[in-house]
C-alpha cells in the first residue's frame, strides 16, 4: 500500500470523496489504497508426477487470499473447493494414461491456475494370486462331515486379476473351477486348488482335507449278561467290526429306558448297581462312531429280573 501525504495551507475545505481526509488542523490528507491482487503462493507437487494405479496422489495450491478454486480431470470438473487459501484434490482411482489436472481460482477479480500434467502406469504384478476353500456341510465330531459336502474356491488377485483357478478332488484330472462343487467319497478326501492371474503368476498349490462318514456303524453283538446280584446286573459284549469309515466310538447304554453313560470302544461291558432287589430291568444300546453317526437299531437284552 503507498500512501501520498499533500499538505494543503487553507482555512476551510469540504472532504472530497477520492480520499481527501479533514483532519482537526488545518492539514489534509489524501489515502490511495493499492487492492492486493490474487495470487499462488506455493503448490504442489512442484513437478509432473508419476505414479502406478492404484497409488494415492494429492495435488495442492495456497493462496495469498481466500477464493473459490475449481480442480479439473481432462477438463472435466471434479471438485469446488469455496472460500479457501488452502485447496488440494486427491486422487487413487485414475486409470492407466496421461491426466492434465488443473485448478483454476478466483476471487471475483482476478483469477489464477495451475496444471500438471500427472502419469498414471499399470503397476508391476510379480504377486501370485490368492485363493481360499470355504466348505459347507453338516460337520460331526473330530473333524468329520456326515453328509456331502460343497466346496467353494474364491480367488483374489488386487493388481493383474485373477485369470482362472484349477482344482482337483485326490488323484483325478484338474478342472476349471466355475461353480461349488461338492465331495460325496467317503473316507479321507484332499482338494488341491490354486489360481493364476492375467500376466501368468502361479500360485503355489495349496490343498484342504475333507474328512466324510456318512454312514453309520454296525451294532453290538453277543449281548448277554452274567447272573444278576441282588443289587446288580453286569452285561458283556462285543463291539461291532472295524469297517466304519470314521471309526467305532462308542456305546450308548440306556436301562429300562433311560440314558445311563457311553461306554468306549473296547470296554465292552457295563455294570448296573444301586438296584432294587427282585426287579426287572432291560439294557438297551445305540452304537455311535467317530463322526457322531448314531446307529438307530435298537439291541437290548431281555428282561433281567435281580434276585431276592
Amino acid at each position: 500500500m503507498n500512501k501520498f501525504l499533500i499538505l494543503i495551507s487553507i482555512l476551510i475545505l469540504t472532504q472530497i470523496s477520492i480520499g481527501i481526509v479533514v483532519a482537526d488542523t488545518d492539514q489534509y490528507s489524501i489515502n490511495y489504497n493499492i487492492p492486493i491482487r490474487l495470487s499462488i503462493a506455493s503448490f504442489s507437487p512442484l513437478s509432473d508426477p508419476t505414479t502406478l494405479q492404484g497409488i494415492v496422489q494429492t495435488f495442492n495450491i495456497t493462496l495469498n487470499k481466500m477464493a473459490t478454486a475449481k480442480w479439473y480431470m481432462n477438463g472435466s470438473l471434479v471438485q469446488t473447493n469455496a472460500s479457501a487459501t488452502l485447496a488440494n484434490y486427491t486422487n487413487s482411482t485414475a486409470g492407466v494414461r496421461i491426466w492434465n489436472v488443473s485448478v483454476t481460482a478466483t476471487d471475483n477479480v482476478d483469477t489464477v491456475s495451475k496444471r500438471w500434467n500427472w502419469t498414471v502406469q499399470s503397476p508391476i504384478d510379480i504377486t501370485p494370486p490368492t485363493t481360499n476353500i470355504s466348505l459347507s456341510g453338516t460337520l460331526g465330531n473330530n473333524g468329520w462331515y456326515k453328509t456331502n459336502v460343497l466346496a467353494t474356491l474364491s480367488a483374489r488377485d488386487d493388481i493383474s486379476g485373477v485369470n482362472y483357478t484349477k482344482y482337483r478332488i485326490n488323484s483325478g484330472s484338474w478342472l476349471t473351477y466355475t461353480i461349488p462343487f461338492t465331495i460325496s467319497i467317503e473316507g479321507n478326501n484332499t482338494v488341491y486348488y490354486y489360481s493364476v492371474d492375467k500376466v501368468n503368476n502361479v500360485e503355489q498349490t495349496k490343498s484342504q482335507i475333507i474328512k466324510i462318514d456318512k454312514t453309520a456303524p454296525g451294532s453290538i453283538t453277543n449281548l448277554k449278561n452274567a447272573p444278576p446280584g441282588r443289587t446288580y446286573i453286569n452285561w458283556t459284549w462285543t463291539d461291532p467290526a472295524a469297517s466304519d469309515t470314521s471309526g467305532f466310538a462308542y456305546v450308548m447304554i440306556y436301562l429300562s429306558g433311560a440314558f445311563k453313560t457311553n461306554v468306549s470302544k473296547g470296554v465292552k461291558y457295563y455294570n448296573a448297581t444301586n438296584l432294587l432287589p427282585n426287579t426287572n430291568y432291560m439294557l438297551g444300546t445305540h452304537t455311535v462312531d467317530n463322526a457322531g453317526n448314531i446307529n438307530s437299531t435298537w439291541v437290548n437284552s431281555s428282561n433281567i429280573r435281580t434276585s431276592r
